[in-house]
Protein backbone atom coordinates (compact mmCIF):
# COMPACT_ATOMS: atom_id res chain seq x y z
CA UNK A 1 0.00 0.00 0.00
CA UNK A 2 3.12 2.13 0.92
CA UNK A 3 4.16 1.32 -2.79
CA UNK A 4 0.76 3.05 -4.36
CA UNK A 5 0.81 5.98 -2.04
CA UNK A 6 4.01 6.76 -3.27
CA UNK A 7 2.87 6.53 -7.01
CA UNK A 8 -0.34 8.72 -6.58
CA UNK A 9 1.66 11.46 -4.74
CA UNK A 10 4.06 11.21 -7.80
CA UNK A 11 0.96 11.66 -10.12
CA UNK A 12 -0.31 14.40 -8.27
CA UNK A 13 3.18 16.31 -8.96
CA UNK A 14 2.40 16.07 -12.87
CA UNK A 15 -1.43 16.33 -12.88
CA UNK A 16 -2.25 19.68 -10.58
CA UNK A 17 0.75 21.51 -12.35
CA UNK A 18 -0.17 20.65 -15.77
CA UNK A 19 -3.50 21.56 -15.46
CA UNK A 20 -2.56 25.05 -13.74
CA UNK A 21 -0.14 25.82 -16.82
CA UNK A 22 -2.36 24.59 -19.68
CA UNK A 23 -5.48 26.90 -18.32
CA UNK A 24 -2.68 29.43 -18.56
CA UNK A 25 -1.23 28.82 -21.30
CA UNK A 26 -4.86 28.21 -23.22
CA UNK A 27 -5.78 31.79 -21.81
CA UNK A 28 -2.62 33.47 -23.33
CA UNK A 29 -3.18 31.78 -26.66
CA UNK A 30 -7.16 32.79 -26.52
CA UNK A 31 -5.64 36.58 -26.35
CA UNK A 32 -3.51 35.64 -29.18
CA UNK A 33 -0.46 36.14 -26.75
CA UNK A 34 1.55 33.34 -27.82
CA UNK A 35 0.31 31.74 -31.05
CA UNK A 36 -0.53 27.75 -32.03
CA UNK A 37 2.95 26.44 -32.36
CA UNK A 38 4.31 27.81 -29.20
CA UNK A 39 1.68 26.59 -27.18
CA UNK A 40 1.96 22.76 -28.24
CA UNK A 41 6.15 23.32 -27.85
CA UNK A 42 5.50 25.04 -24.15
CA UNK A 43 3.17 22.68 -23.77
CA UNK A 44 5.44 19.53 -23.83
CA UNK A 45 8.15 20.89 -22.45
CA UNK A 46 6.16 21.47 -19.33
CA UNK A 47 4.63 17.92 -19.10
CA UNK A 48 8.16 16.12 -19.39
CA UNK A 49 9.27 18.90 -16.83
CA UNK A 50 6.64 17.53 -14.66
CA UNK A 51 7.50 13.80 -15.43
CA UNK A 52 10.91 14.86 -14.36
CA UNK A 53 10.34 16.37 -11.15
CA UNK A 54 7.60 13.73 -10.16
CA UNK A 55 10.34 10.92 -11.37
CA UNK A 56 13.21 12.25 -9.34
CA UNK A 57 10.71 13.13 -6.21
CA UNK A 58 9.80 8.99 -6.36
CA UNK A 59 13.38 8.28 -7.28
CA UNK A 60 14.54 9.96 -3.71
CA UNK A 61 11.57 8.20 -1.90
CA UNK A 62 12.88 4.41 -3.10
CA UNK A 63 15.03 2.01 -1.31
CA UNK A 64 16.75 0.92 -4.33
CA UNK A 65 16.85 0.14 -8.05
CA UNK A 66 16.19 3.39 -9.66
CA UNK A 67 15.95 2.59 -12.96
CA UNK A 68 13.37 -0.06 -12.24
CA UNK A 69 11.46 2.52 -9.99
CA UNK A 70 11.37 5.07 -12.54
CA UNK A 71 10.31 2.40 -15.63
CA UNK A 72 7.39 1.35 -13.67
CA UNK A 73 6.23 4.64 -13.08
CA UNK A 74 7.15 5.61 -16.78
CA UNK A 75 4.75 2.47 -18.12
CA UNK A 76 2.20 4.03 -15.36
CA UNK A 77 1.71 7.40 -16.92
CA UNK A 78 1.62 5.72 -20.81
CA UNK A 79 -0.82 3.15 -19.47
CA UNK A 80 -2.92 6.41 -18.28
CA UNK A 81 -2.19 8.15 -21.07
CA UNK A 82 -3.28 5.23 -23.35
CA UNK A 83 -6.57 4.89 -21.52
CA UNK A 84 -7.51 8.39 -21.83
CA UNK A 85 -6.24 8.82 -25.52
CA UNK A 86 -7.54 5.70 -27.23
CA UNK A 87 -10.66 4.92 -25.02
CA UNK A 88 -12.26 7.75 -24.28
CA UNK A 89 -10.99 10.14 -26.92
CA UNK A 90 -10.59 7.68 -29.84
CA UNK A 91 -7.23 9.82 -30.96
CA UNK A 92 -5.72 8.00 -33.71
CA UNK A 93 -1.84 5.90 -33.23
CA UNK A 94 0.93 6.80 -34.95
CA UNK A 95 4.08 7.09 -34.98
CA UNK A 96 4.35 10.62 -33.39
CA UNK A 97 2.95 8.76 -30.43
CA UNK A 98 4.85 6.24 -29.61
CA UNK A 99 7.88 8.50 -30.12
CA UNK A 100 6.31 10.72 -27.23
CA UNK A 101 5.37 7.49 -25.20
CA UNK A 102 9.24 6.79 -25.92
CA UNK A 103 10.53 10.06 -23.88
CA UNK A 104 7.69 9.61 -21.49
CA UNK A 105 9.84 6.21 -20.42
CA UNK A 106 13.09 7.94 -20.76
CA UNK A 107 12.84 10.97 -18.85
CA UNK A 108 10.76 8.92 -15.85
CA UNK A 109 13.87 6.75 -15.91
CA UNK A 110 16.62 9.14 -16.02
CA UNK A 111 15.14 11.36 -13.26
CA UNK A 112 14.20 8.19 -11.14
CA UNK A 113 17.71 6.97 -11.80
CA UNK A 114 19.45 10.70 -10.92
CA UNK A 115 16.95 10.75 -7.50
CA UNK A 116 18.01 7.83 -6.33
CA UNK A 117 21.68 8.96 -6.98
CA UNK A 118 21.21 11.73 -5.63
CA UNK A 119 20.03 10.80 -1.95
CA UNK A 120 21.14 11.68 1.01
CA UNK A 121 22.21 8.68 2.65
Amino acid sequence: MSYLKKVGKSLLYIIIPSIIFMFILTILNYFDIISYNSLNIIKYILFFISIFISSFILGKNSNALGWLEGFKYGLIIIVILLLFNYLIFMTPFNMKVIIYYLVILATSTIASMLGINLKKK
